[in-house]
């Protein structure tokens, strides 16, 4: 939503002002208070109309992220258009994470954190990724956890990922992107 995380937040707080309003207007005649009591009322769905219609940047970027995680998956061809042609190797990275895994059902994407920078034209995505997969040489090693940091650019044909890093699933530091181990 444009102006709260979530619809539901301002909704509420109109609908409760409106039902307030309403039922005070009523009881005591102002008809004025009671007119004011449905103007809140309307506005709390209206709400919900709005937030459907505006999607952010930060939106744009979270589905852009699903839609990745989905293409990675089935192995699809546009997993590379991703990212960046600017970025020497990054394709290639991809590329051969792809061949090293399997992810054998829809990960569970989680704590997904977006911050904007350079008046909108860079993001750095933080986010779990949790799955069933299967590493090449080792077969089905079962459910893994996640976490990775995704450093995002805002090129001419969209947002593009320009660095890719790899954390811990528990602790604060940094993996090698293909290292076949989180320990």
């Amino acid at each position: 939503m444009w102006f709260t995380e979530d619809a539901l937040t301002p909704a509420v707080l109109l609908a409760a002002g409106g039902v307030f309003a309403v039922l005070s207007g009523w009881s005591s005649g102002r008809m004025g208070m009671t007119l004011i009591g449905l103007v809140l009322l309307f506005s709390s769905f209206a709400s919900f109309g709005i937030d459907a219609v505006v999607i952010t940047e930060r939106e744009r970027l979270e589905s852009r992220l699903t839609l990745l995680c989905d293409d990675f998956r089935h192995k699809r061809d546009g997993t590379l258009d991703y990212f960046s042609d600017t970025v020497p190797g990054l394709q290639a990275m991809a590329m051969a994470a792809m061949k090293l895994v399997t992810v054998e059902d829809a990960p569970r994407i989680t704590d997904v954190q977006t911050e904007f920078t350079n008046e909108g034209t860079r993001s750095s995505m933080h986010f779990r990724a949790n799955a069933p997969i299967s590493v090449e040489g080792f077969g089905n090693v079962g459910h893994q956890p996640s976490r990775f940091r995704l450093n995002w650019a805002k090129e001419t044909d969209g947002w593009k990922i320009i660095k890719v890093t790899r954390l811990h699933p528990t602790q604060d530091r940094e993996l090698g992107i293909l290292d076949r181990d989180a320990g």
